[in-house]
């Protein structure tokens, strides 16, 4: 009996110390259906200022992802319809996750630009860029940044008192200079500045000076009105086509969404080209429950999975494909 009882004691703690062990995966779900715009409601993902109501609703739908799960988590996907495992590496690739986190967040900051310049051309309204650094997404091993301790969502502001506000600018100023040359840079990060020095070394890629990180210009859109997008609960690029049709909608006195109930997903370009994205079957499911009448996602394999799932779930809704905003409007402008 005292041996039954030390095994048991002993299985319970491996039990419980399992349930601590994080392991190097991750899981996704079907998530949240989140209305862009909603009348006087200041909380809007989307609002133009003094912009028109949109007869009906447009939506983006999100995924849950979970990290650093274990054993139990893993079990438990395995009995959820829709749930899906993947390896860390096929979510992150070679980012550590700090750094993904960070190219996750740049990514919205992206498609939120792509998303005011899409629907401000197609509405032929005029807008201005203006740019302010750049961002930090990976930064390289051995490296000067790595060894003044930069991180990916750094913001660099300024090259030795010269301000980023022009399109390349940190790289002209590079190519300028020559290996082994010091450089101050002007950092922002958590809304704090600090200088650091470094060492110019060559970028073996490119055979000329650099810091060794990779980087996004960062860049605002300045528009009359003013376009507000609130998207400090969501990350990644899935949302740019979403956002473009909600702020053309309010551009217009005549709505597009003609009183249906719109969901989609789908990265968007300043150019208005419509990219893929990742979960679009979990997204159908959530759209379906929610009650949408149409759904818009990436023509090609996008649309080919999205297709599926609704057919297996027996949705009445219609999903579209679209490879650019142009074809989402088209739909729009035909639709009854």
């Amino acid at each position: 009996m005292r041996k039954l009882n030390k095994i048991i004691v002993i299985i319970l703690l491996v039990l419980g110390i399992a349930y601590f062990i994080p392991l190097s995966y991750y899981i996704t779900e079907p998530g949240t259906i989140e209305q862009l715009s909603v009348d006087n409601d200041p909380k809007s993902f989307v609002k133009v200022e003094n912009g028109y109501s949109v007869d009906g609703s447009y939506s983006l739908v999100t995924i849950f992802m979970k990290s650093g799960v274990n054993i139990y988590d893993l079990i438990y996907a395995g009995f959820v319809d829709y749930a899906h495992v993947y390896k860390q590496k096929e979510i992150t690739g070679d980012l550590t996750n700090e750094e993904y986190k960070a190219e996750q967040m740049e990514n919205m900051m992206m498609a939120k630009y792509a998303a005011v310049v899409t629907a401000f051309n197609k509405a032929d309204m005029p807008f201005t860029v203006e740019y302010d650094g750049v961002v930090v997404r990976k930064v390289t091993k051995g490296g000067p940044a790595a060894s003044a301790s930069l991180k990916a969502a750094d913001r660099i502001t300024k090259v030795d008192g010269q301000s980023l506000d022009e399109e390349g600018k940190l790289s002209a100023i590079f190519e300028e200079k020559a290996v082994g040359d010091t450089v101050e840079l002007e950092i922002v990060r958590d809304e704090k500045v600090f200088t650091k020095q470094l060492t110019l070394t060559e970028i073996p890629a490119t055979g000329k000076p650099g810091i060794g990180i990779h980087f996004t210009e960062n860049k605002n859109v300045i528009t009359a009105p003013k376009v507000n997008i609130n998207s400090e609960k969501i990350s990644g690029p899935s949302a740019g086509l979403m956002f473009a049709l909600e702020i053309f909608d309010q551009l217009h006195e005549k709505s597009y969404a003609k009183g249906h109930q719109i969901a989609g997903t789908g990265a968007i370009d300043s150019e208005g080209k419509v990219g893929a994205v990742g979960g679009v079957d979990q997204k159908v499911v959530t759209a379906h429950k929610e009650g949408c009448d149409i759904f818009f996602v990436p023509a090609g394999e996008n649309y080919e999975k999205a297709a599926k799932t609704g057919e297996k779930i027996g949705t009445k809704m219609k999903i579209v494909p679209v490879k650019t905003f142009d074809d989402a409007i088209l739909y729009l402008e035909e639709l009854q």
